[in-house]
């Protein structure tokens, strides 16, 4: 969508591009968690897989609201990183203050994904 800080590219793969610090923030629009290794790569390079995806939309609903504070306030204290918001490694009230932030958000249009399956995934490391 146009304001996003990067592109769409082949339907499933977002590109950005780093800053002058060499880092690059991917907010992408989406909710709930995710079960499987998002891989990020640079210029084809496979730099590493994130083990999971945090979002303040905690089940998915593209909405924000009550049910989402209720799922985070059952993960804090807890070891699960799909309720760290703030990214400081832990599950904690930092992440409710982040989460109400953002009461009342909805995502219109999701960023695509495409599944991969384990076959895909043995190819690349070949």
């Amino acid at each position: 969508m146009s304001g996003d800080p990067y592109a769409i590219v082949g339907g499933c793969t977002v590109r950005v591009v780093t800053g002058p610090s060499g880092t690059a923030a991917f907010p992408i629009r989406g909710g709930g968690g995710c079960s499987t290794l998002v891989g990020v790569s640079a210029d084809g390079v496979i730099l590493g897989n994130i083990r999971y995806v945090a979002s303040p939309d905690q089940d998915g609903s593209r909405v924000v609201d009550a049910a989402d504070a209720a799922i985070l306030t059952g993960k804090i204290g807890g070891s699960d990183r799909t309720g760290d918001l703030n990214d400081d490694g832990l599950v904690n009230n930092g992440d409710s203050a982040v989460l109400d932030l953002h009461l009342g958000h909805a995502c219109a249009n999701v960023t695509p994904t495409e599944g991969t399956t384990w076959g895909q995934l043995k190819g690349i490391y070949r």
